[in-house]
């Protein structure tokens, strides 16, 4: 969605008046005073306090409350893609509208003697209604408060955009400490990006070189900002290209936390280099991209390599997938979409794909637990982590730039951040080449029932192809050809076939857990079907036999 500076009559939205760390405070002590646990200090805040909804049809001159609420509530996700805190307060309850299941965000009950101090009131018969009125507020504990409010729906997007217009200028701020030049004097904000699974919101910013902001947790912030930041040093001063864009400012004091960088093309590696409609067949005429951000990362891995086992490795390749189906989430998206028993029931179960016969996922688990030290290998580099086509950019020169890189998985801080095996980078580019890619595409266009059929008999899962190819399917071949043309077999390492394939389940794994992001029954099950093969063929491989 895109979203843009948004104009609005300042007149009909409100009077304006700025407010200082006082005031904030003031303001903090009777959201308390409410019972509600929300922080104002260092995020982007938006206070609203209101008389009470249907108070209006008794007293018509505080009537609006009902549709102050829904408006917030219709813009909750522009503001929570922005970073910004709502919060509602008034002296009545306040129950979702028609329509709504919900109010996704708190709205604080303030007591008779509640009012005074920033919250105003009026009164009616002998009872006090909180004014209408919004407080604006920005991480340095400064805002605006806004009364005197005519036009409702003008008034919550002026709140929007004195956000943003304040965010701007810390952005402008931020872009000229830098040792950048040539940049103009104003920011403008563009659209607004797909989130990562940790981030908040990735926004365009547009100034002579075009940034990025990406928001996220200040753990998230620091680490990944800063390991871009380090990689791009090592591999210039090697005189090699830079992997990832330059990270102009971080600010990890803020909640959330952000970090500011040049932007690459827009356009994903994954929107073009697909020669069918359905993402399942590599156009000839765009792999010399996919070989281009290879040897990137082969750059990367020759300066960085050291002939030892990764302590993340035995994470990748055993212990997530113990962990996975254990977590909450991952057993609430199987009731949500798949239903029909347990999911420990659906583990219990071989698959059969195309003829092709496929172990349980509890019995590929204990061989995992048995030849891990087969699969975690000596062969350390840093990596990107998360190499899946969304997350790679095409440069003006036809050149590959990585984003979002992954250095800490599921929470496991493991050894050193973002050193591990080689081919778990290779892993996750071959998950995305080979199904998820498709399976994302199909739910995006809502059409996940033409990617498979399935049928249950004998306790056995029967999965046949129709616009999803898991098994045979020509992108698997090439691309292991493709890595071991373009990387140094010291690299390699031993049993690298087995461990990419194993790699590539993992990766596929972690989406069982999202029901947002998968979506249908026959999304999931494609999914979890191709873990399953994945690791049947690298057991295969493992062990020598035949995977046709």
């Amino acid at each position: 969605m895109a979203i843009t500076m948004l104009r609005v009559d300042p007149n009909a939205a409100g009077e304006r008046s700025p407010i200082g760390p006082d005031v904030v405070a003031a303001l903090e002590r009777a959201i308390a005073g409410t019972g509600l646990d929300a922080s104002l200090r260092n995020r982007y805040s938006v206070v609203f306090a209101f008389p009470g909804m249907g108070v209006g049809q008794q007293y018509p001159e505080l009537a609006g409350c009902t549709l102050e609420v829904c408006t917030f509530i219709d813009e909750s996700g522009v503001f929570a893609k922005h970073g910004i805190a709502v919060i509602g307060l008034s002296g009545e309850r306040s129950e979702p509208p028609a329509g709504c299941l919900a109010i996704p965000f708190p709205v604080g009950v303030i007591g008779q003697e509640g009012f005074g101090g920033p919250i105003g009131f009026v009164e009616q018969d002998g009872r006090r209604y909180a004014e209408r009125s919004t407080f604006v507020i920005f991480p340095d504990g400064t805002g605006m408060r806004i009364s005197g409010i005519a036009d409702i729906v003008a008034h919550v997007r002026t709140c929007l955009d004195l956000v943003l217009e304040h965010r701007l200028e810390r952005l402008r701020e931020a872009t000229f400490a830098t040792d950048l030049t040539h940049l103009r004097s104003t920011v403008q904000l563009g659209s607004l990006l797909p989130n990562g699974a940790d981030s908040v919101a990735i926004t365009r910013v547009d100034v002579t070189i075009p940034l990025v902001v990406k928001m996220a947790a200040a753990d998230v912030v620091r680490e990944e900002a800063g390991y871009m930041r380090r990689i791009n040093m090592l591999l210039e001063r090697a005189g090699r290209p830079r992997l990832f864009p330059a990270v102009v400012a971080i600010n990890a004091d803020e909640d959330p936390a952000w970090y500011l960088m040049e932007a690459a093309d827009p356009v994903s590696l994954d929107r073009v280099l697909f020669a069918d409609a359905a993402r399942t067949v590599v156009d000839r005429a765009r792999q010399p991209l996919l070989r281009a951000g290879i040897d990137g990362l082969s750059n990367l891995y020759e300066l960085t390599f050291r002939r030892e086992v990764a302590p993340v490795a035995r994470y990748h390749y055993r212990d997530r997938f113990a962990v996975i189906p254990s977590r909450a989430d991952t057993r609430l998206t199987h009731q949500l979409l798949v239903g029909g028993g347990d999911l420990e029931r659906m583990l219990q179960r071989p698959v059969m794909i195309d003829g092709f016969a496929c172990r349980s996922y509890r019995d590929q688990l204990a061989f995992l637990e048995e030849r891990v030290d087969d699969l975690a290998q000596p062969v350390g580099v840093y990596l990107h982590g998360d190499v899946h086509l969304p997350n790679m950019l095409i440069a003006g020169n036809d050149s590959i730039v990585f984003v979002d890189p992954r250095i800490v998985w599921d929470g496991n801080d493991v050894g050193d951040p973002g050193f591990g095996d080689p081919l778990y980078d290779f892993a996750t580019l071959l998950h995305s080449l080979h199904v998820m890619s498709a399976i994302l595409h199909a739910i995006d266009i809502q059409q996940t029932g033409a990617l498979l059929t399935v049928e249950a008999t004998n306790g056995r899962l029967e999965l046949r192809s129709r616009s999803l190819r898991i098994h045979e399917n020509p992108v698997v071949e090439w691309f292991r050809a493709t890595v071991a043309d373009r990387l140094p077999a010291d690299i390699i390492g031993a049993n690298w076939e087995a461990r990419l394939h194993v790699g590539t389940a993992n990766a596929l794994l972690g989406w069982l857990k999202y029901a947002r992001s998968v979506q249908t029954r026959e999304a999931w099950l494609a999914i979890f079907a191709s873990v399953l093969y994945h690791l049947e063929v690298g057991r295969r491989l493992l062990t020598r036999k035949e995977i046709s």
